[in-house]
Parts: C-alpha cells; sequence; structure tokens
C-alpha cells in the first residue's frame, strides 16, 4: 500500500519508496542509522584528540600553576587516558550494533557479545573511577571536582544495570 511515496510495511509507515528504477531505497532507518553512526565516529575523532591533545596539555597546565600535585601528574595522565580508552571501546561496540542493526530490527544472539562489551566498558570506567577516587583521597586530594566523575560513574552504573535489565527482558533471535 501507497499512499504519497510512503511505503506500508508489516502495517506501520516506514520510508519513502525510491523512484522507479534508481535501484536503491535510503530509508528513513538506514538514514538514522547513517546519522548515529556519523555522530559516534565524530566522537571517537574527538576523544583521540582529547587523549593525544587535550589530556596532556590540561595535565601540564595544572602542573604548571598547582606544583604541589605534580607527583599525580603521570597517574592522572595514565588515568585519563584509560577513561577514555573505554568511552572508546564502547563507542566502537555501538558502532558494531548500529552496523548489525541494519539487517534486522531485532538483533540476533551473535550481536549480545557487542552488547556486553558496552555493559563491561560502564564497570570498567566505575571501577576506574572508584580506584581514582580512593587513591586521591589515601592521599589528602580530595576537591569538589571529583564529584563530577563520581556523578558520571552512577551514570554509567544506571547505564548498565538498564543494559542488563533489557537484555534479561528479551530472548534473542538464534
Amino acid at each position: 500500500m501507497e499512499a504519497r511515496g510512503i511505503e506500508r510495511r508489516g502495517g506501520s509507515a516506514l520510508e519513502p519508496s525510491a523512484p522507479a528504477g534508481s535501484g536503491t531505497t535510503l530509508t528513513r532507518a538506514d538514514a538514522s542509522r547513517a546519522v548515529v553512526s556519523l555522530v559516534i565516529v565524530v566522537l571517537l575523532a574527538a576523544s583521540v584528540y582529547a587523549e593525544a591533545v587535550v589530556l596532556p596539555a590540561e595535565v601540564a597546565e595544572t602542573v604548571r600553576v598547582f606544583p604541589e600535585v605534580e607527583r599525580l601528574a603521570v597517574p592522572g595522565l595514565v588515568w585519563g587516558v584509560l577513561v577514555v580508552t573505554t568511552f572508546q571501546i564502547a563507542a566502537i561496540a555501538c558502532l558494531r550494533l548500529v552496523v548489525l542493526s541494519r539487517t534486522d530490527r531485532k538483533l540476533r544472539a551473535s550481536a549480545y557479545k557487542w552488547w556486553r562489551m558496552v555493559v563491561a566498558c560502564c564497570g570498567a570506567f566505575t571501577a576506574l573511577v572508584v580506584l581514582a577516587s580512593a587513591s586521591l583521597a589515601s592521599m589528602g586530594y580530595l576537591t569538589p571536582g571529583l564529584l563530577i566523575p563520581c556523578v558520571v560513574a552512577v551514570g554509567a552504573v544506571i547505564a548498565a544495570v538498564c543494559l542488563i535489565a533489557s537484555r534479561l527482558t528479551r530472548r534473542p533471535r538464534a
């Protein structure tokens, strides 16, 4: 059934039909996947820039302004790189899930390894924040700014719980 260029499949209006003979049809779902993929790729590129340029510059500036924290420069840099790396791994897994979702509206069982990777990255990020907070507390460097990563870690835990709960309520296709 067609109404003004909108093709109906399975009882729901989907995407405009392609002109006859074009051979390809760009659906709204394909366009959405392309936009999401583009956003993920841009975020990955920004994270590489942040990891390689911004983070070392900020650590150097902090040490210049506050020389008493010089002994935290290397651990802080390592922590920052690890945190950004957990984001990058999760983003790559999400990108793979977007690609896999192209073939089916429901993900197959083989796609759940990527889903588990996102959950694992949320857990790794939370563990990094807890370890960094405990280390800073033991050295006497507790600051109000430490609250920001803690709030984000709580968000990561909430995201992981939501992902786990959604997985428990759905059965993967063979």
